[in-house]
């Protein structure tokens, strides 16, 4: 029989939770599910739940934190030499992200209720700006890639292409026809255009 602490306990109980609570999640929405629910998929109490997160909100940031890891990983392989087209890839991650994450649903119930749990906004807060400089190392890479610089600071194109995907995410989750997704290429196409210029230019 092998020991554990209750420190290693408890890591593998709020692993365990999360997982479960990742599944319902994706699977109802944020609003839809239950805290009790959440505890049983897992194998525990309401008890053993409120021994490990202070509410719903809590574990909902517990999954998007714990997904952010392997999000960034994505996008440091973007670098690695043996990337046919960095720039693809780029966009397919940008796409993922925000278009056809699993989460979508649940993330946009979830940002309605920050506004009436405030304890929880630095938290999503954090997450979203992980987010956004994940996606200012694409626009660099990028860059690099065409041998393009930037007019504007890497920040504010970022900024401006999680708004452009976050927007055609949200049309996307009423009616999938709303925004053809070559309209998005189209912007996308443009912003690059006006945000850039080759490198060596004055």
């Amino acid at each position: 029989m092998v020991w554990m602490s209750r420190v290693d306990l408890r890591e593998i109980t709020r692993r365990l939770l999360v997982a479960a609570a990742r599944d319902r999640f994706q699977q109802h929405g944020y609003v839809e599910t239950r805290v009790q629910d959440i505890a049983s998929d897992a194998g525990y109490t309401r008890g053993a739940f409120y021994a490990n997160f202070e509410d719903k909100g809590d574990i909902f940031l517990a999954v998007l934190e714990a997904d952010r890891g392997s999000r960034l990983a994505t996008i440091d392989r973007l670098g690695d030499p043996g990337t046919a087209d960095p720039i693809a890839a780029a966009l397919a991650w940008i796409d993922d992200t925000f278009v056809h994450d699993p989460l979508l649903r649940a993330r946009a119930e979830f940002g309605l209720t920050v506004a009436d749990h405030a304890h929880h906004r630095p938290r999503l807060t954090a997450i979203v700006e992980t987010q956004l400089t994940a996606i200012e190392h694409v626009i660099e890479a990028a860059c690099a890639h065409q041998g393009v610089r930037l007019r504007w600071p890497a920040g504010h194109v970022a900024r401006l292409v999680a708004c452009l995907f976050g927007g055609y995410a949200d049309h996307r989750q009423i009616d999938e026809h709303l925004v053809p997704p070559e309209l998005i290429t189209s912007g996308l196409t443009a912003l690059w255009t006006a945000a850039t210029v080759p490198d060596g230019t004055d």
